[in-house]
């Protein structure tokens, strides 16, 4: 959500010209030129942080892969339909690219460094997983 093309720039559309005190990490615009995945891009046209344009010129810049993007009309940087504007346009996505959400118990083989938890949330539960929520929208 509110995908953007690079810290740089989305301070730019925040500080101005004072942006320049801002490193250019994060650099989204040129990585996402070398994915080879589908990708959604999911961000609101009143968002008023992050301008809907990084989302449209990440989208611009995929090359080598098919991308699905959700504008929605009403949404701003931190209000939302979660439904609406967040979980449905990712089911959708799933289900355009046979993607498995994870529901039908398939077990996908990823490498071990995923699944690190940042110290920030170590020890802490979770109750409600994204699938969950997923499923429980659309099943």
């Amino acid at each position: 959500m509110s995908a953007y093309t690079s810290i740089k720039e989305a301070a730019k559309s925040i500080f101005g010209l004072l942006s320049f005190m801002v490193a250019d990490r994060f650099n989204n615009i040129e990585e996402i030129k070398k994915a080879k995945c589908p990708i959604l891009l999911i961000h609101g046209r009143k968002d008023e942080l992050i301008p809907v344009d990084h989302a449209i010129m990440l989208m611009k810049a995929c090359k080598h892969c098919p991308v699905s993007i959700k504008l929605s009309e009403t949404m701003t940087h931190n209000d939302y339909d979660m439904d609406e504007d967040v979980l449905a346009p990712i089911f959708e996505f799933f289900i355009k690219y046979h993607l498995d959400p994870g529901l039908t118990g398939k077990v996908y083989d990823f490498h071990p460094s995923l699944y690190k938890v940042p110290k920030l949330y170590e020890g802490k539960e979770n109750d409600r997983t994204f699938i969950s929520k997923i499923y429980e929208k659309f099943l």
